[in-house]
């Protein structure tokens, strides 16, 4: 036995060995669900790998808890009606459940395998497990991480990771290649040998006659320019000769008898939306390499209405409930309540299934059971870190993906349920007084397809073909791709009876008070109202609109600004003058940030006519030949649309007023001094930076918000969108304000200083100045009078000293505290949900004050990005040292643990330089700083990251005193699993200085628990 294997002998034999989290083995079936995972359970009664994950070390009994949210309870508080050993319990559940979800996160940071390839692996050790085991983390868009290329593991989100080889940077127009192989692999073991090259797969035949359509339109438009008549003939034909051949449910490839013509009906298929589904490929794929019936994987010991009652029992209420306690104008509500809604919505989602042998003994259900409840558990314990409860939350989701797609609840006939609900909710009363035929929703493969399929169905109903758009300015706010679907149409026999629009623009143009870029309802009703008034459109030739609804606003009462829309053209539509196709893509805010899904609906709201009912059939037959409800993500779909609909327009709302404070306390003196142009359109989530080119600051920002060729997901986001003159898209998500500033703040500054590249010395001032400011304002307000604090400490250096007395002043300001009664509370989540971050006796005019550690905060973190301490002369690499000196040292009071972890990481870059020193004290004083700093994040892996960063040589040459030192507040704080990986990763290194270090804590754990020592 090796020395590496002989620790991971001694961390499987300690009492800090604990499995990976959200994993229920086997045991956990055979001892029943009373208590699974469930803190509060006697040990004995608990199943074995619970009692495991719950085993806590000594240092952590003896630490401060340390959450962002600190309570401070006071002695003598606890009286008869509130003992204390209530709050004891409560706050033991509240530890031990954030230690098993951090352990889970710390092993993914840590180790080789993200949390979604441990699930795979957990899965595919099921029996018969199948292609739902291979799908887990599979996502229709995907984060693109622009890493720094020498530090990709510091830089690395700070949550469990959802990730997929196969995902796509956007499924309907950048697939994964991977989609494409495993389409050419089902068609050629179909026995097909047409060239790879020549052959396009589409999702419905349908579709691909969409796409032949269009490219003989193509063809004969290029071809009439130049009258060459054999041209057209020849062409015409040639397209026309494109074979389409029906493979599987779902995938119809298209044969071409040239590359060129296959390359174009490429780009169709993007323009017209018709790519087939990721996961049902990917499920197509599985069959075909195993053919014959799938073996039965149930286990008749197995009753998972056992799991799902216990779900939604006191104790899973007890989640719900504490979930539903956000306050308002808590930066996780939405998110939360969209949690409470799918969680509490399994009950009737699964009652038909419950009593069925495949629900009830099935072991991929009990599994994903086992690990959703885990999640929902954690999920209360994770309010106030966002870097922790988004990705919770995406892990939860996943899990209710596998839920879902094993049990199938939901069929055809519940979407069409689920989208009436939604859409009456949406336009309220007015909707049920139209005089129109009963609206039916048609579901399609994305939102292109919507609004491509919503224009033919308008063609349809009005009999012309040209197709413009409503709005009339030099900026027009349509989705920009769908612009390429207008029509001139015959131009000597069409008349103008179809106009696009969006009822909101995901891409605004408007600055400040220019209105004539502008876009919302009311200006579109403006724009119908003079479009109708000076048409000639009646009942037998009306006019129809197709209307983007994929953003909508919420309104009063749960409606969207959509019920605006209807109410006041409701004398067209009611007279048939005016009839209105709703296009509506699913996968952004609808799929509840889950990226899982892409799909669309369409919607005709018109008289009941003849031509309305002739659009009906058409959109009714596409859909039928599609079949994309049999897709397992629309069981998710519909999920979403039956019991959460209401938090697609609450999370809007929330991220367009984030996307205001942004604009606000980020960018506005940047655009005052001229120097940032910002777009937004109130009441929306982006802001569109810059003037078309790609942005500068991007690499910078790419730490800090996910680039995503999207929008519409938890986290803050952005994207080049470089057409007509466009810039950065700045997409807000649902963080706290803090995190907000941490995240923007630098970038702002960047633009109002017009620095391109600015220095540690530039950053410095700007530090300097937002701490002076805070703190004369904080002290102007309190009465106190204008004073600069000082800090005693090493002489030299007063301007560190003075900052770090400022910045320790503001920390002191607005710490968090308890609203009014509720320190008498027993209940730990009932009292963080009662935290207030607002100073106490100070005016509420103090925000930017408020906001002043996070917005340095915010700099230091784009300083990570910017500079390489490689990279950098002497006096540049003093100049940061001494800020981060100056900084760190006051404590980061009100910084988020993401950010923290971030700057602690940046900085010891700075500081193992110094470890090489030959000067002992020198080494010395680093080893203590290091240690000092590393512990004011408080995610166990930053310790481990900045471990790992430490050369193995020069860790050989320091003492074996501060080698402990170092292995004592880097290595030790991890749980057993982490510590395992850890090693693992070292021994992979050939660490052997670290490795050692490492063993030895390994062996005087085990001693310990034998009773040695």
């Amino acid at each position: 036995m090796d020395f590496a294997e002989h620790g991971m002998k001694i961390a499987s034999q300690s009492p800090l060995y604990t499995r990976a989290a959200h994993a229920p083995r086997e045991s956990d079936r055979e001892t029943g669900s009373k208590h699974r995972g469930d803190p509060a359970a006697p040990a004995a009664e608990r199943p074995i790998y619970a009692r495991a994950r719950l085993a806590c070390p000594a240092w952590l009994k003896q630490a401060t808890f340390r959450d962002d949210t600190a309570v401070a309870a006071r002695d003598g508080q606890w009286t008869a009606d509130h003992p204390a050993h209530g709050f004891g319990d409560s706050l033991h559940r509240h530890l031990a459940l954030r230690w098993m979800h951090d352990s889970a996160v710390a092993s993914d940071q840590i180790g080789p395998a993200t949390h979604a390839a441990t699930r795979r692996r957990q899965l595919r050790a099921i029996p018969d497990a199948g292609y739902l085991a291979e799908q887990y983390g599979l996502r229709t868009v995907k984060n693109h991480v622009p890493l720094h290329p020498r530090h990709p593991r510091q830089d690395m989100p700070h949550g469990l990771r959802i990730a997929h080889d196969l995902s796509a940077e956007y499924q309907r127009d950048a697939p994964h290649p991977g989609l494409r192989q495993q389409c050419l692999g089902i068609y050629q073991g179909l026995g097909h040998a047409h060239p790879a090259d020549r052959v396009l797969f589409v999702n419905s035949k349908t579709n691909a006659s969409r796409i032949l359509a269009r490219l003989r339109h193509d063809h004969l438009k290029s071809a009439s320019k130049t009258l060459d008549r054999w041209k057209i003939a020849s062409g015409l034909k040639k397209v026309a000769a494109g074979k389409v051949r029906p493979l599987r449910p779902g995938l119809v490839a298209i044969e071409f008898k040239s590359g060129a013509d296959a390359a174009k009906a490429e780009e169709m298929l993007k323009l017209l939306g018709g790519r087939p589904s990721i996961h049902a490929v990917n499920k197509l794929a599985h069959q075909a390499a195993n053919p014959g019936p799938a073996p039965s994987r149930l286990e008749p010991g197995l009753d998972n209405r056992k799991a799902l009652l216990e779900l939604l029992s006191e104790d899973g209420k007890e989640v719900i409930s504490a979930l539903q306690r956000l306050p308002d104008g808590h930066a996780m509500r939405s998110t939360a309540n969209a949690a409470v809604s799918v969680l509490a919505g399994l009950r009737t989602a699964l009652a038909g299934k419950a009593d069925s042998p495949e629900f009830r003994h099935d072991p991929l259900i009990a599994n994903a059971f086992g690990a959703l409840t885990d999640l929902a558990r954690a999920l209360p314990a994770l309010t106030e870190d966002s870097a922790r409860f988004f990705p919770a939350y995406a892990a939860l989701l996943e899990e209710l993906h596998l839920l879902l797609a094993s049990s199938k609840p939901y069929e055809d006939a519940d979407f069409k349920q689920a989208a009436s609900a939604m859409l009456k909710a949406r336009a309220g009363p007015v909707l049920e007084a139209l005089h129109i035929a009963e609206p039916e929703t048609y579901l399609v493969s994305s939102g292109m397809e919507a609004i491509s399929m919503g224009i033919d169905a308008a063609r349809k109903l009005s009999g012309a073909k040209r197709t413009q758009p409503l709005a009339q300015q030099e900026k027009l706010p349509d989705y920009f791709e769908s612009l390429d679907l207008r029509s001139e149409g015959r131009k000597w026999l069409d008349k103008d009876r179809i106009r696009i629009a969006p009822l909101n623009p995901s891409r605004p143009w408007m600055k400040e008070d220019d209105s004539a870029n502008s876009w919302d309802a009311e200006k579109l009703i403006g724009r119908m109202e003079a479009w109708l008034g000076a048409g000639k459109m009646d009942a037998g030739s009306p006019a129809v609109l197709v209307l983007d609804t994929t953003i909508e606003q919420r309104k009063p009462e749960g409606r969207s600004d959509l019920e605006a829309v209807l109410t006041r053209l409701r004398p067209h539509i009611d007279s048939g003058r005016l009839k209105i196709v709703l296009c509506k893509s699913y996968q952004k805010y609808t799929s509840l940030g889950s990226a899982k899904i892409m799909a669309g609906g369409v919607t005709v709201i018109a008289r009941d006519d003849a031509k309305t009912r002739a659009a009906a059939a058409k959109l009714r037959k596409a859909e039928r030949d599609l079949g994309w409800m049999g897709n397992d993500e629309s069981q998710l779909l519909t999920h979403f649309m039956t019991h959460a609909h209401a938090s697609e327009l609450e999370t809007i709302g929330e991220a367009a007023r984030n996307a205001a404070f942004i604009d606000k306390f980020c960018f506005d003196a940047a655009r005052r001094s001229g120097k940032i142009d910002v777009r937004r359109e109130e009441g929306l989530p982006f802001m569109i930076i810059g003037d078309g080119a790609l942005h500068e600051g991007k690499r910078r920002l790419s730490r800090q918000l996910e680039y995503r060729d999207s929008f519409g997901f938890l986290a803050s986001s952005m994207l080049d969108v470089t057409d007509e003159g466009a810039g950065l898209r700045i997409t807000a998500g649902r963080e706290t304000r803090e995190e907000l500033v941490e995240k923007l703040y630098g970038f702002g500054w960047m633009h109002e200083t017009g620095l391109k590249q600015f220095t540690p010395a530039d950053v410095a001032k700007e530090v300097e100045r937002l701490a002076a400011d805070a703190v004369e304002a904080v002290l102007r307000e309190s009465g106190e009078g204008p004073r600069a604090p000082a800090t005693p400490g090493e002489p030299g250096r007063p301007a560190e000293n003075r900052l770090t007395g400022q910045l320790r002043m503001l920390g002191r300001a607005f710490a968090p505290r308890l609203a009014d009664g509720a320190i008498r509370g027993g209940d730990v989540n009932a009292m963080r949900m009662a935290i207030r971050r607002g100073p106490a006796g100070l005016a509420g005019s103090l925000e930017s004050s408020r906001y002043a550690s996070n917005a340095v905060a915010s700099l230091l973190a784009m300083c990570g990005m910017a500079f390489d301490p490689e990279d950098m002369a002497d006096d540049a690499r003093q100049a940061l040292e001494s800020l981060y000196d100056a900084v760190l040292g006051a404590g980061l009071p009100g910084v988020s643990p993401a950010t923290r972890a971030h700057i602690v990481l940046d900085w010891s870059r700075l500081r193992i330089r110094k470890l090489g020193s030959p000067d002992a004290d020198a080494q010395g004083a680093a080893v203590n700083e290091l240690v000092r700093h590393v512990r004011l994040s408080s995610y166990r892996e930053t310790g481990a990251k900045v471990f790992a960063g430490i050369p193995d040589r020069t860790f050989a040459r320091l003492g074996s005193s501060e080698q402990r030192q170092l292995a004592d507040a880097m290595f030790a704080p991890l749980d057993a699993e982490s510590r395992r990986l850890f090693i693992r990763a070292l021994k992979r290194g050939n660490e052997a200085a670290k490795l050692g270090a490492c063993m030895e804590i390994l062996e005087e754990d085990r001693q310990a628990a034998e009773g040695r020592i």
